[in-house]
């Protein structure tokens, strides 16, 4: 950002009431950082090779690894919509862990220097002893080829204990994202097990045990029914003094790709879904940050969104989802259904499909709305899988970036409801780049640009 008084200079410098060295030190520091380009430059085009480069960058092979497609709870929503895994794909065998070590050796033949492990499931504690077996396989596979190793884990929480955190560490896992569905009462009825007893209590011990050895990131699913809610679970979990160790961040509940339109499924009373829009999301996340802070737990120091070359792991040349089987998925939505994957792995490596071609051809949205969105370098397309069942998914921040901009820079949340008007200011035209090239050593000598 840039100060209030940068940006005043700014405009009145854009509206010639200023002349252009009035602004020197902040037109240099906002070119170099590329928010001032020349007119006719296609941006769009310049966010897609950024996109390009990044998709296509196989430095790091990242593997979400599906140990079993098993699973201790029986939540509603899970495997949408109703997909129910094959018999005889439930646990990894011995021949899928040589052909992961083959994998990883032949990447690192390539050029690939990490290896990033993401263990998914099903529930992934549900196949301990595979995922211990697994992990030292692959740790001494990178360490005999002179690779990186790191993984993290997504768990429901009701089989994590201090003793496994504490290997998990050893097997170099750094994170546990574990999830909550709200309070108490909500949570027990969604996120049941099997056995049909209430999981919320276990889950917070577990949280409370991982968190001394493993950056435990708690998932707060959230609908309209949670919403006004979460503040009871940031309660909980301070009260508990997790606000000490522990990061929380929202999920918005959605439907599945394809189904955007419909209404949320029949299920028992308590656990039907009403999904929330992309505005309720985008308002949602801006007041949990006061939530957050008001408790105690770490907030980001801006709140804004960061740019990142690529959507997600499915936009990833070199990320793949692999199931018990060796069946290769792009996407961890489409885990257990068959119809969705894109490849089989064996001896020699991931043997494709002709459908990989639909994911690798998946470029920077070019319809003249996404194209001149001054967001698209944010969003980069959001999700690929709804792009590929023909949606057209945006980004939730768009509704609120004058707000959150508003916020960081300290103004209150009444204040921020007037900024963006003034945000839409007219830009500076008739100034070439060279231009602004030639007051950099005018610039050296003023007071630097306020710009972060």
């Amino acid at each position: 950002m840039i100060s209030a008084e940068a940006y005043a200079t700014l405009r009145d410098t854009a509206e010639g009431r200023a002349p252009l060295d009035a602004a020197a030190a902040t037109l240099v520091a906002l070119t170099a950082g590329g928010f001032l380009v020349e007119d006719g430059e296609d941006e769009r085009e310049a966010v897609a090779e950024t996109h390009r480069a990044a998709r296509e960058n196989c430095e790091t092979l990242h593997l979400v690894l599906v140990p079993t497609l098993s699973c201790n709870l029986a939540c509603p929503y899970c495997f949408e919509p109703g997909v129910t895994p094959v018999a005889g794909r439930t646990a990894m065998t011995e021949f899928v862990r040589d052909d992961l070590c083959s994998l990883v050796r032949a990447a690192v033949a390539e050029g690939t220097r990490t290896l990033r492990v993401t263990w998914y499931g099903g529930e992934p504690l549900v196949g301990w002893q595979n995922l211990v077996d697994t992990s030292e396989r692959l740790i001494a596979t990178c360490e005999a080829a002179g690779c990186g190793y790191s993984a993290e884990i997504v768990t429901n929480g009701t089989l994590l204990t201090a003793d496994r955190a504490r290997k998990l560490a050893a097997l170099k896992v750094t994170q546990a994202q574990i999830s909550l569905d709200g309070p108490p009462d909500i949570h027990d009825l969604r996120r049941i097990g099997r056995n049909r007893k209430p999981t919320f209590a276990a889950v917070v011990e577990a949280i409370a045990a991982a968190a001394p050895c493993l950056r435990v990131a708690v998932r707060i699913n959230v609908c309209r029914r949670v919403a006004p809610r979460v503040e009871e679970v940031l309660a909980i979990l301070a009260a508990r003094g997790l606000n000490r160790s522990v990061s929380v961040h929202l999920a918005p509940l959605r439907p599945a790709p394809g189904a955007a339109g419909s209404a949320p499924p029949a299920a028992a009373a308590g656990t039907a879904i009403d999904w929330l829009d992309d505005r309720e999301v985008a308002a949602l996340r801006v007041a949990f940050d006061d939530l957050l802070r008001r408790h105690g737990f770490p907030v980001h120091p801006t709140g804004l969104p960061q740019p990142r070359g690529t959507a997600c792991i499915a936009d990833q040349d070199a990320s793949f989802v692999i199931e018990p089987d060796g069946t290769v998925q792009k996407c961890d939505w489409t885990v257990g259904i068959a119809g969705a994957a894109v490849g089989r792995l064996g001896p020699g490596g991931i043997e494709f499909d002709e459908d990989i071609a639909r994911w690798r051809d998946l470029d920077v949205p070019d319809d003249p709305e996404c194209a001149a969105c001054r967001f698209l370098p944010l969003c980069r397309g959001v999700c690929p899988l709804r792009r590929l069942a023909g949606e057209k998914p945006c980004l939730p921040f768009r509704h609120v970036w004058a707000r959150v901009l508003a916020r960081s820079a300290g103004f209150s949340p009444d204040e921020a409801e007037a900024v963006e008007p003034a945000l839409d200011g007219p830009g500076l035209r008739g100034v070439g780049l060279a231009d602004i090239a030639a007051l950099a050593d005018r610039a050296e000598r003023e007071p630097p640009c306020d710009l972060q």
